[in-house]
């Protein structure tokens, strides 16, 4: 099984579409403590994360949800680039 975890505060929309689809919209804004700053000296403070999703129930066993992400700041590392990233989740229930 997979897990992950998310520090901050998320704000999103989502709403229900005809045929079980879904659509969703996120902004996630993470903010890191004074004290984690001052021990990583050129780091920022911040990262922000801009995402939309949509999800389709293809058969009754079957959904996928594509996904595309912006995010500002990444890593909370000035040296880097903002990045796109597009990914797929594929749910299979048997």
């Amino acid at each position: 099984m997979l897990t992950s975890m998310k520090i901050g505060m998320r704000l999103g929309v989502g709403f229900a579409v005809v045929l079980a689809l879904l659509t969703g919209i996120a902004i996630t804004y993470n903010h890191t403590s004074s004290k984690f700053v001052q021990r990583n000296p050129g780091a920022l403070g911040n990262q922000t994360q801009l995402e939309a999703a949509y999800r389709a129930q293809v058969k009754s066993w079957f959904a996928l949800q594509p996904t595309v992400q912006y995010i500002v700041n990444p890593n909370m590392d000035p040296a880097r680039k903002n990045v796109w990233l597009a990914g797929v989740r594929a749910e299979i229930v048997f």
